[in-house]
Protein backbone atom coordinates (compact mmCIF):
# COMPACT_ATOMS: atom_id res chain seq x y z
CA UNK A 1 0.00 0.00 0.00
CA UNK A 2 1.59 3.05 -1.12
CA UNK A 3 1.76 6.57 0.94
CA UNK A 4 -0.14 9.21 -0.72
CA UNK A 5 1.87 12.70 -0.07
CA UNK A 6 -0.61 14.59 -2.15
CA UNK A 7 0.74 18.11 -2.80
CA UNK A 8 3.94 17.57 -1.02
CA UNK A 9 5.01 15.70 -4.11
CA UNK A 10 3.05 17.69 -7.00
CA UNK A 11 5.55 18.62 -9.92
CA UNK A 12 4.06 21.99 -11.21
CA UNK A 13 6.41 22.16 -14.22
CA UNK A 14 7.28 25.16 -15.88
CA UNK A 15 5.04 27.83 -16.11
CA UNK A 16 5.55 30.67 -19.11
CA UNK A 17 3.44 33.43 -17.74
CA UNK A 18 2.64 33.01 -14.87
CA UNK A 19 0.41 34.77 -12.52
CA UNK A 20 1.53 36.00 -9.24
CA UNK A 21 -1.03 36.69 -6.42
CA UNK A 22 -0.53 39.43 -3.48
CA UNK A 23 -2.20 38.48 -0.31
CA UNK A 24 -2.70 41.39 2.12
CA UNK A 25 -4.42 40.78 5.93
CA UNK A 26 -5.65 44.24 6.67
CA UNK A 27 -6.82 45.30 9.96
CA UNK A 28 -7.83 48.84 10.44
CA UNK A 29 -5.25 50.46 7.93
CA UNK A 30 -8.07 52.23 5.65
CA UNK A 31 -6.52 55.65 5.85
CA UNK A 32 -2.95 54.42 3.91
CA UNK A 33 -4.68 51.26 2.19
CA UNK A 34 -5.08 52.95 -1.14
CA UNK A 35 -1.43 54.32 -1.13
CA UNK A 36 0.06 50.90 -0.37
CA UNK A 37 -1.72 48.92 -3.38
CA UNK A 38 -0.96 51.75 -5.31
CA UNK A 39 2.71 51.14 -4.66
CA UNK A 40 2.25 47.57 -4.59
CA UNK A 41 0.54 47.57 -8.32
CA UNK A 42 3.48 49.52 -9.63
CA UNK A 43 6.17 47.15 -8.57
CA UNK A 44 3.93 44.86 -9.95
CA UNK A 45 4.26 46.37 -13.18
CA UNK A 46 7.37 47.15 -12.99
CA UNK A 47 8.18 43.68 -13.12
CA UNK A 48 6.29 43.42 -15.84
CA UNK A 49 4.05 39.95 -14.36
CA UNK A 50 0.25 39.47 -14.74
CA UNK A 51 -0.95 39.66 -10.75
CA UNK A 52 -3.49 39.42 -8.54
CA UNK A 53 -4.33 41.71 -5.12
CA UNK A 54 -6.36 39.86 -2.64
CA UNK A 55 -7.10 41.68 -0.16
CA UNK A 56 -8.38 40.47 3.30
CA UNK A 57 -10.28 42.67 5.92
CA UNK A 58 -9.75 41.10 9.50
CA UNK A 59 -12.72 42.10 10.74
CA UNK A 60 -12.30 46.17 10.74
CA UNK A 61 -14.20 48.30 12.51
CA UNK A 62 -13.14 51.52 11.14
CA UNK A 63 -13.53 52.26 6.86
CA UNK A 64 -11.20 49.68 5.76
CA UNK A 65 -13.70 47.65 3.98
CA UNK A 66 -15.37 50.20 2.23
CA UNK A 67 -12.26 51.41 1.06
CA UNK A 68 -11.39 47.66 0.01
CA UNK A 69 -14.47 47.90 -2.17
CA UNK A 70 -13.30 50.79 -3.59
CA UNK A 71 -9.80 49.84 -4.86
CA UNK A 72 -11.82 46.43 -5.94
CA UNK A 73 -14.17 48.51 -8.22
CA UNK A 74 -11.34 50.96 -9.41
CA UNK A 75 -8.97 47.83 -9.97
CA UNK A 76 -10.13 44.41 -11.97
CA UNK A 77 -6.82 42.74 -10.39
CA UNK A 78 -7.73 43.69 -6.83
CA UNK A 79 -9.83 41.06 -4.49
CA UNK A 80 -11.73 41.97 -1.76
CA UNK A 81 -11.96 39.46 0.91
CA UNK A 82 -13.71 39.94 4.38
CA UNK A 83 -13.71 38.11 7.38
CA UNK A 84 -16.81 37.76 9.51
CA UNK A 85 -15.45 38.90 12.77
CA UNK A 86 -11.78 39.76 13.96
CA UNK A 87 -9.98 36.53 13.39
CA UNK A 88 -6.29 37.43 13.86
CA UNK A 89 -3.61 38.48 11.08
CA UNK A 90 -2.69 34.46 10.74
CA UNK A 91 -6.07 33.03 10.24
CA UNK A 92 -6.78 35.96 7.78
CA UNK A 93 -3.96 34.91 6.22
CA UNK A 94 -5.27 31.47 5.80
CA UNK A 95 -8.35 32.87 4.43
CA UNK A 96 -6.00 35.13 1.51
CA UNK A 97 -4.22 31.69 0.75
CA UNK A 98 -7.46 29.84 -0.20
CA UNK A 99 -8.61 32.50 -2.26
CA UNK A 100 -5.73 33.38 -4.10
CA UNK A 101 -5.68 31.93 -8.20
CA UNK A 102 -1.84 32.55 -8.52
CA UNK A 103 1.01 30.25 -9.76
CA UNK A 104 3.03 31.72 -6.72
CA UNK A 105 1.34 33.60 -4.07
CA UNK A 106 3.17 36.56 -2.27
CA UNK A 107 2.17 37.32 1.37
CA UNK A 108 3.03 40.95 2.62
CA UNK A 109 1.81 43.22 5.50
CA UNK A 110 -0.67 46.31 4.89
CA UNK A 111 1.55 48.80 6.84
CA UNK A 112 4.25 49.48 4.56
CA UNK A 113 6.82 47.86 6.43
CA UNK A 114 7.20 45.00 3.64
CA UNK A 115 8.54 47.10 1.37
CA UNK A 116 6.51 46.81 -2.10
CA UNK A 117 10.04 47.95 -4.15
CA UNK A 118 11.21 44.46 -2.75
CA UNK A 119 8.60 42.94 -5.18
CA UNK A 120 10.86 42.40 -8.35
CA UNK A 121 13.82 41.05 -6.74
CA UNK A 122 11.51 38.06 -4.63
CA UNK A 123 9.95 37.61 -8.37
CA UNK A 124 13.37 37.25 -10.17
CA UNK A 125 14.87 35.29 -7.49
CA UNK A 126 11.97 32.29 -7.70
CA UNK A 127 12.09 32.84 -11.52
CA UNK A 128 15.96 32.15 -11.41
CA UNK A 129 16.89 30.24 -8.15
CA UNK A 130 14.69 27.16 -8.39
CA UNK A 131 13.23 27.93 -4.72
CA UNK A 132 9.86 26.74 -4.10
CA UNK A 133 9.78 29.82 -1.49
CA UNK A 134 11.73 32.90 -1.51
CA UNK A 135 11.93 34.34 2.08
CA UNK A 136 12.12 38.17 3.01
CA UNK A 137 14.83 38.21 5.60
CA UNK A 138 15.39 41.69 8.28
CA UNK A 139 18.45 42.46 7.95
CA UNK A 140 17.19 45.51 10.59
CA UNK A 141 14.21 44.95 12.72
CA UNK A 142 13.33 48.62 12.32
CA UNK A 143 12.41 50.72 15.47
CA UNK A 144 10.77 48.80 17.92
CA UNK A 145 10.73 48.65 22.23
CA UNK A 146 12.98 47.29 24.61
CA UNK A 147 10.52 44.62 25.27
CA UNK A 148 9.68 43.37 22.25
CA UNK A 149 13.62 43.23 21.59
CA UNK A 150 13.96 41.51 24.72
CA UNK A 151 10.63 38.95 23.97
CA UNK A 152 11.32 38.37 20.35
CA UNK A 153 14.58 37.43 21.17
CA UNK A 154 13.72 35.03 23.93
CA UNK A 155 10.83 33.74 21.94
CA UNK A 156 13.41 32.89 18.90
CA UNK A 157 15.74 31.01 20.81
CA UNK A 158 13.16 28.76 22.70
CA UNK A 159 11.78 28.12 19.51
CA UNK A 160 15.04 27.58 17.65
CA UNK A 161 16.24 25.15 20.56
CA UNK A 162 12.47 23.30 20.51
CA UNK A 163 11.68 23.00 16.50
CA UNK A 164 15.66 22.87 15.23
CA UNK A 165 14.34 25.47 12.62
CA UNK A 166 16.07 28.98 12.75
CA UNK A 167 13.75 31.57 12.53
CA UNK A 168 16.13 34.38 13.70
CA UNK A 169 15.75 37.51 10.99
CA UNK A 170 12.74 35.18 9.31
CA UNK A 171 9.56 37.51 8.59
CA UNK A 172 6.16 36.99 7.07
CA UNK A 173 6.95 38.93 3.85
CA UNK A 174 7.67 35.82 1.32
CA UNK A 175 7.06 34.22 -2.11
CA UNK A 176 5.64 30.62 -2.07
CA UNK A 177 5.12 28.55 -4.84
CA UNK A 178 1.42 27.00 -5.53
CA UNK A 179 2.97 24.07 -4.41
CA UNK A 180 4.24 24.87 -1.32
CA UNK A 181 0.96 26.53 -1.04
CA UNK A 182 -0.57 23.39 -1.29
CA UNK A 183 1.36 21.73 0.80
CA UNK A 184 0.78 24.81 3.47
CA UNK A 185 -3.15 24.46 2.96
CA UNK A 186 -3.37 20.82 3.22
CA UNK A 187 -2.40 20.80 7.00
CA UNK A 188 -5.78 22.33 7.55
CA UNK A 189 -4.49 23.84 10.92
CA UNK A 190 -6.16 26.51 12.65
CA UNK A 191 -3.72 27.68 15.19
CA UNK A 192 -1.84 28.50 13.03
CA UNK A 193 1.89 30.26 13.02
CA UNK A 194 2.48 30.93 8.97
CA UNK A 195 5.99 31.76 9.53
CA UNK A 196 6.95 28.42 11.71
CA UNK A 197 4.33 26.20 9.39
CA UNK A 198 6.24 27.44 5.95
CA UNK A 199 9.82 26.53 7.62
CA UNK A 200 8.39 23.18 8.45
CA UNK A 201 6.98 21.68 5.61
CA UNK A 202 10.78 22.08 3.73
CA UNK A 203 11.01 22.66 0.04
CA UNK A 204 14.18 24.89 -1.62
CA UNK A 205 14.52 28.27 -0.18
CA UNK A 206 15.96 31.55 -1.22
CA UNK A 207 16.51 34.86 0.46
CA UNK A 208 16.39 38.48 0.13
CA UNK A 209 17.88 41.03 2.94
CA UNK A 210 15.44 43.80 3.48
CA UNK A 211 15.24 46.40 6.39
CA UNK A 212 11.70 46.95 8.13
CA UNK A 213 10.47 50.41 7.15
CA UNK A 214 8.60 52.30 9.02
CA UNK A 215 4.13 51.93 9.15
CA UNK A 216 2.48 54.20 6.93
CA UNK A 217 0.41 55.07 9.63
CA UNK A 218 -1.84 53.99 12.17
CA UNK A 219 -0.54 51.83 15.03
CA UNK A 220 0.16 47.91 15.28
CA UNK A 221 -2.82 45.43 16.22
CA UNK A 222 -0.94 43.68 17.71
CA UNK A 223 -1.43 43.66 21.79
CA UNK A 224 0.81 41.81 24.14
CA UNK A 225 -2.01 39.46 24.65
CA UNK A 226 -2.02 38.61 20.92
CA UNK A 227 1.69 38.45 20.70
CA UNK A 228 2.14 35.97 23.67
CA UNK A 229 -0.55 33.98 22.21
CA UNK A 230 1.02 33.68 19.02
CA UNK A 231 4.59 32.47 20.21
CA UNK A 232 2.58 29.60 22.96
CA UNK A 233 0.98 28.20 19.49
CA UNK A 234 4.18 28.42 17.88
CA UNK A 235 6.40 26.76 20.19
CA UNK A 236 3.65 24.35 20.93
Amino acid sequence: MGLDLGPFILDMGVIDDPLYSVVMPVFCEGANLQGIVREVSQSLDKAGVRHQLVLVDDGSPDETWAVIKDLAKENAAVCAVRLSRNFGKELALCAGMETAAGDAVIVMDADGQHPPALLPAMIDSWRTSGAEIVEGIKTHRGKETIFNKVTAATFYLIWNKLSGFELRGASDFKLLSRRAVKAYLAMQDRNVFFRGMTAWIGFKRAHVPFEVAARSGGRSGWSVFRLIKLALNGIT
